[in-house]
């Protein structure tokens, strides 16, 4: 099992650039192998919208929260660590213009030397897109026109695109991605919907917690439109984004890798830089120890 932290709760709420480069080189320095944050542009005063990842749909966050652009973020990150990997946990994709989207990507990859995954989804903050000026209805097939946009312009093919959404000339694309055909494609949610997108053009599923009890019927459902596609599940990244205690859980964890999970992302909550710091110490002892 691989471990990650998601921090970008886990940082105050005025952190310094510097925070952000110095959490990464302290989890770099105990051996996790990632580290992801989240995505918003703005967050509206006044929300309706239920968030899917809490029981009662509250937001799951403070709305002060800092959510800095994460592709300059993760430049600054990739340019002052050697090892750790770095990921959208996820990246709204029908928020952006795709083209813009694909270079920022490019260009992390090309700062990291090949260090970056990119954690996707259609989004749930209906009032965000609305403020974006986006039709909330249409983000998910919107999301996956997008993708196909930038997947092409990351390997250097046709771009010319005429879509529903959005429409690309033949242009030239420089740079192109360093991980070849590109960085990976894990995509969030759960479900059908979900699932179809992983297969069609995804490298990997990354979901919220789930008991292993519940996650192996999931498992099944995503084997099944995987192999309607005429993929393997080999193919794929299955990585889970998970609270300390899950961490801390060896025989939890074990489970959870016996059913195909490869990297669990541990999301921390609630935190200072310093209360980071420490957290991080404590779950390097008790996760991924050997």
């Amino acid at each position: 099992m691989k471990f990650g932290v998601h921090i970008s709760q886990a940082v105050g709420f005025k952190p310094a650039g510097a925070d952000y480069i110095g959490i990464a080189q302290h989890a770099e320095g105990l051996g996790f192998d990632s580290v992801w944050l989240g995505d918003h542009v703005v967050i509206p005063k006044a929300i309706t919208a239920k968030y899917p990842y809490t029981k009662d749909g509250s937001i799951g966050f403070p709305p002060t929260t800092p959510w800095p652009d994460t592709f300059a973020i993760f430049s600054a990150m990739a340019a002052s660590t050697k090892k750790i990997r770095f990921g959208t946990g996820i990246l709204v994709v029908p928020y952006r213009n795709p083209v813009d989207v694909a270079k920022s990507v490019a260009t992390v990859d090309l700062i990291s030397n090949g260090r970056f995954s990119l954690g996707v989804g259609i989004g749930w903050l209906q009032e965000e897109f609305q403020t974006l000026g986006i039709p909330f209805n249409e983000r998910g097939p919107r999301t996956d026109e997008y993708l196909r946009i930038m997947k092409a312009m990351w390997t250097g093919g046709n771009t010319t695109h005429k879509g529903r959404f959005f429409s690309v000339p033949d242009l030239h694309v420089n740079p192109l991605t360093v991980q070849k055909p590109h960085p990976p494609i894990l995509v969030g949610g759960q479900g059908e919907p979900a699932f179809k997108r992983i297969a069609a053009l995804g490298d990997g599923w990354l979901c919220g917690h789930i008991p292993v009890d519940a996650l192996r019927p999931q498992i099944d459902q995503l084997s099944n439109i995987m192999a309607e596609k005429g993929r393997k599940m080999s193919e794929l990244t299955l990585a889970m984004i998970s609270d300390p205690e899950v961490a801390r859980d060896k025989k939890g964890v074990a489970a959870l890798a016996g059913a195909g999970i490869s990297e669990m992302v541990i999301y921390l909550r609630d935190l200072d830089i310093d209360q980071c710091r420490r957290e991080l110490d404590s779950l390097a002892k008790a996760a991924i120890a050997k």
